[in-house]
C-alpha cells in the first residue's frame, strides 16, 4: 500500500516501503530521480531534481487507501502543514506553434489546408501533446502576420506557402492577390522576435534566400533551396513536428523531415536546409553548398547545374569582368553564360 503519492509532469509517483514506484515499478529515490531527471533534463539538472522530488515526497501526506491512488492533488497541497515549500521544481512550458499560410488566388494553388491538418493531427496523437499549442493564421497579409505574432507569442513559426527567392515571400493584399515580402522586411520583422521566437520554418520554394537572413536574429531556421512539391514539403513539415513533439531537438527533427520526403519515395529530400545562428551555415546533413558569384547582380535561382560548369563559367565571368544578364523565354541564363565565357577577353 502507498504510504505518500504526487503528480509530476503527467506521471504518478508513489511512496512504498521507502521506495518510489513509478508505472507500476519500484525504484530508490536515486534511481526514480534518474528515470525522471532524464525525461526532464532540459529544465532542471539531476541534482536539483533529485533533491526537490525526495523532498517533498518525504514530505507529502499520507493516504489513507490505496483507492487515493487515482487523485490528482497539487504539490503544494501534498506538502505537510507547518513545512517550508522547497523551490518550485520547473516544468516543461508550452511551446506555441504559428502557422502562417498564404494562397493568393492569383497563384498556383497549394495544399496548405492538408498540410496544417496533418501536422496538427501528428500533435494530437503525440505523447508530448500537452508541451504543444497550434494556432493558425489563414489568408495571410502583412498585418495579420504582426497580430498574429503579437498576439500569440509563438515560439516556432511555420511558413507555408510560395516563394519567390529573391523577391521575396508571398503574402496575400487585401484582395486576395499576391503581395511579396522582401528579405530584408521579414529579417527585420523577426529581430523584433529575438528573444521569443526559436525557430522558422519556411516551407516554400526557394525560401533559403530569406532563412540566411533571418538566421541573424533566430537561432533555427529553415528554407528550401530551389522549388519544393506539394508532396514532399507536407511530408517534411509533418515528420518536422512529429519529431518535436516525440521530445526531439530541431535538429533531429529537420533530419527526419529531410528522410521522411525519402522514405515517401519522392524528390527532394536535399532542398530543406538548416541554418543555426551559432554558426550561420547550413547543417552538414542534406547540406548543398551554394556557389557564390562574384559579379555585380544577384544569383538567379532558377540557375541550376553541374558544380563543375558552375565553377568554370564563374571563373571565365570574373577574368573578364563580365555580368550574368538574366535568361528569356528562349535562351536560358545558362546559355547567354556560356556564349559570354567563350568570347575573347
Amino acid at each position: 500500500m502507498p504510504t505518500a503519492w504526487m503528480r509530476f509532469g503527467g506521471i504518478d509517483v508513489f511512496m512504498v516501503d521507502n521506495k518510489l514506484e513509478i508505472s507500476q515499478e519500484l525504484f530508490t529515490l536515486e534511481q526514480a530521480a534518474k528515470k525522471l531527471g532524464e525525461k526532464f533534463s532540459k529544465y532542471v539538472s539531476l541534482d536539483d531534481f533529485r533533491n526537490v522530488i525526495g523532498s517533498r515526497l518525504l514530505k507529502a501526506h499520507l493516504l489513507n487507501s490505496s483507492n487515493q491512488r487515482s487523485i490528482s492533488l497539487p504539490i503544494k497541497e501534498a506538502m505537510s502543514p507547518g513545512t517550508e515549500a522547497d523551490p518550485k521544481l520547473p516544468m516543461p512550458a508550452q511551446k506555441t506553434i504559428l502557422i502562417v499560410a498564404a494562397n493568393p488566388s492569383n497563384e498556383t494553388r497549394l495544399r496548405l489546408d492538408v498540410e496544417a491538418r496533418d501536422i496538427g493531427e501528428g500533435l494530437r496523437l503525440s505523447k508530448h501533446r500537452d508541451q504543444f499549442v497550434l494556432k493558425q493564421q489563414w489568408a495571410t497579409r502583412v498585418r495579420d502576420l504582426r497580430r498574429a505574432m503579437q498576439e500569440h507569442q509563438p515560439s516556432i513559426v511555420h511558413f507555408c506557402g510560395h516563394g519567390t527567392g529573391e523577391r521575396g515571400i508571398v503574402l496575400e493584399d487585401n484582395d486576395g492577390k499576391t503581395r511579396f515580402v522582401s528579405t530584408e522586411a521579414l529579417a527585420n520583422f523577426f529581430e523584433l522576435f529575438t528573444d521569443e521566437v526559436e525557430c522558422v520554418v519556411l516551407n516554400a520554394c526557394f525560401s533559403e534566400v530569406q532563412a540566411k537572413a533571418i538566421v541573424q536574429h533566430i537561432p533555427y531556421v529553415m528554407g528550401m533551396s530551389e522549388g519544393i512539391g506539394d508532396k514532399a514539403a507536407i511530408e517534411f513539415a509533418v515528420a518536422f513536428y512529429d519529431s518535436l513533439a516525440a521530445g526531439k531537438d530541431f535538429e533531429k527533427a529537420y533530419r527526419f523531415g529531410c528522410n521522411a520526403i525519402e522514405l515517401a519515395g519522392v524528390t527532394g529530400h536535399l532542398i530543406p536546409q538548416l541554418y543555426k545562428k551559432s554558426d550561420l551555415s547550413p547543417t552538414a546533413t542534406h547540406s548543398q553548398q551554394a556557389i557564390i558569384f562574384n559579379i555585380p547582380i544577384p544569383r538567379n535561382p532558377f540557375f541550376t547545374g553541374r558544380s563543375n560548369i558552375l565553377e568554370t563559367l564563374h571563373e571565365a565571368l570574373h577574368k573578364r569582368k563580365r555580368s550574368l544578364p538574366p535568361g528569356s523565354a528562349d535562351v536560358s541564363s545558362a546559355e547567354i553564360a556560356a556564349k559570354m565565357a567563350s568570347l575573347p577577353g
